[in-house]
């Protein structure tokens, strides 16, 4: 007695992943080449500062872009966790399930995205509901603006920030 035998079937190439014969392989993006630095900006001329960086201006002078662009970067806000963010919540008010939203029964989710200010002070023209119920987002944004914060810091500086905070109402 011989025991049955089963074909294992064989994967079909696709024809995407066959390379015809004739055709040689696609080519390889070709990377950027580097800049090219004009014979008077090298760095071999002997008047650097030892330990300078390259292209600095002579004479330890900074760039006149250097300092706006630290500035720009901080004045930015950057996005954070609100875990993070409530740990650095000193003061505020939360939000109340208004009486009249109670009566008309109404029910649902109040998402924000709230920046804070460089001090730790809500910034009202950043704030904004992404999510919202018509009945309870001004009750919602007025006390989201009473809310003060310890500043957040980027590089032992404070800089300005934002997250996200979600409302849940709920008839209970």
């Amino acid at each position: 007695m011989r025991p049955n035998r089963v074909a294992l079937a064989q994967p079909k190439p696709r024809p995407q992943d066959v390379q015809p014969p004739d055709r040689p392989p696609p080519e390889k993006p070709k990377e950027p080449e580097a800049p090219k630095v004009p014979a008077w900006a090298s760095a071999d001329d002997g008047v650097g500062v030892p330990g300078g960086i390259s292209g600095g201006v002579r004479g330890g002078v900074p760039a006149e872009g250097a300092t706006k662009r630290k500035q720009i970067a901080v004045s930015k806000p950057v996005f954070v966790q609100r875990q993070v963010m409530d740990k650095l919540k000193m003061s505020g008010e939360m939000p109340q399930y208004l009486p009249a939203a109670k009566l008309a029964k109404v029910e649902g989710v109040v998402i924000v995205k709230v920046c804070l200010r460089s001090d730790g002070t809500v910034d009202p023209e950043q704030t904004k509901i992404l999510k919202g119920i018509e009945t309870l987002n001004n009750e919602v944004l007025t006390k989201i603006r009473t809310w003060r914060y310890k500043p957040y810091t980027v590089d032992g500086e404070p800089a300005p920030a934002c997250f996200t905070v979600k409302f849940v109402f709920r008839l209970e």
